[in-house]
C-alpha cells in the first residue's frame, strides 16, 4: 500500500510539474538564447543557485545545456559568464560558470529547461587576440568534470 502511495504521489508530482509550466524548452527562435559573456567579475560573484546538468553539447556556436533544477513557483535565471582571458595551452582554455539565480523560488517542483548560449563573443576575442579564423577552445564549465571543445 505504502509503494502505491508513492508511486501515486510521484505521478501528482511530474503531473503538477508539467501542468505548472515548469517544463521549457527552446523554440525554433532560440527564444531562450543569450550570448555568453566574459567579465571576471561577473564570473567571480555568479549567482551558484543549485542545478543539475542533464546534457550539454556544442552545436556550431551555441552551448545547449538540458539542466533540471527545484522550483515551479518564480521565474529562474540563467547567465553564462567565462574569464576575461584565456589560459595559455595548446588549444587555449577558458573557465566558465552557469550562473543560476532562482529568486528565492519556495517551491519544490521538479522543472527541466533546455538553455543556448551563442558562443560567439568568445570566438571573436579569441580570432582578436590570435589574429587567426579558425581554432579551437576548450572549455571547462564549473561543476562539470569533463572539458567541451569548441571547434570553429
Amino acid at each position: 500500500m505504502k509503494k502505491q502511495l508513492l508511486i501515486l504521489g510521484m505521478a501528482f508530482l511530474l503531473l503538477d510539474a508539467v501542468l505548472s509550466g515548469c517544463i521549457t524548452s527552446i523554440d525554433d527562435n532560440n527564444s531562450y538564447q543569450k550570448s555568453i559573456i566574459l567579465d571576471d567579475d561577473l564570473f567571480q560573484n555568479a549567482s551558484r543557485d543549485q542545478y543539475k546538468i542533464i546534457n550539454i553539447g556544442i552545436e556550431v556556436d551555441i552551448l545547449e545545456i538540458n539542466v533540471s533544477y527545484s522550483g515551479g513557483c518564480e521565474e529562474h535565471e540563467f547567465s553564462l559568464f567565462g574569464s576575461s582571458s584565456f589560459k595559455e595551452s595548446l588549444p587555449v582554455q577558458i573557465k566558465v560558470v552557469l550562473s543560476h539565480n532562482d529568486n528565492d523560488d519556495p517551491c519544490d517542483g521538479i522543472c527541466s529547461e533546455e538553455l543556448a548560449f551563442d558562443l560567439s563573443p568568445l570566438k571573436e576575442k579569441w580570432q582578436e587576440a590570435y589574429q587567426q579564423n579558425s581554432g579551437t577552445i576548450i572549455i571547462w564549465l564549473e561543476g562539470v568534470e569533463e572539458s567541451l571543445s569548441y571547434e570553429f
